[in-house]
């Protein structure tokens, strides 16, 4: 075997070669036994190392290569991956507001109170005062659906509504 150097290799000269710096994918990779401080210890192709460590073994132009078509991949995934977030994001917020705008928040009941679906504010909760004057600021009726509370786009019980009085009968939480 021959060797170019840049010096007289003497006796006791640590000799290294760099697998990673012209190994991408070795078929199949070893245990290093020099224990040096610096040692890698598994020795493999150098699509798993970072490649600052491999910079500092010069590279070859083919590893270099790699490792920026690696670095792209890895940009044009993730941007495909946050687009398809703001997607799935925008339809669900897109289905919901058509199931709340074809949907009564509040619906009646026979005895005139109020009785809250699914996605308003159930009885049992425990309520504040500022959810009681949220709820009752824009009057004292029974809204059919958002529309009907004006600006707010909030459904307000009228005063008669249990729920109202079971918040006013609980202990207050602000």
């Amino acid at each position: 075997m021959k060797l170019f150097a840049l010096k007289e290799i003497q006796i006791g000269d640590e000799l290294l070669y760099f697998y990673p710096s012209t190994e991408w994918s070795m078929v199949q990779s070893f245990n290093c036994l020099c224990y040096t401080k610096t040692c890698l210890q598994r020795i493999q192709g150098a699509q798993y190392l970072l490649s600052e460590i491999i910079q500092k073994h010069r590279p070859s132009s083919f590893i270099q290569q790699n490792f920026s078509e690696l670095n792209n991949n890895k940009l044009s995934r993730y941007r495909n991956q946050r687009t398809t977030m703001r997607y799935i994001a925008l339809l669900f917020v897109l289905f919901a507001f058509i199931y709340l705008t074809q949907s009564n928040v509040l619906k009646h009941d026979d005895d005139d109170k109020c009785q809250y679906n699914n996605l308003g504010i159930h009885c049992d909760i425990a309520c504040t005062n500022s959810m009681i004057q949220q709820l009752c600021s824009t009057g004292s009726k029974c809204c059919t659906s958002h529309h009907d509370c004006g600006r707010h786009q909030r459904c307000c019980p009228p005063s008669s509504c249990t729920c109202v009085k079971r918040c006013e009968n609980e202990t207050r939480h602000d």
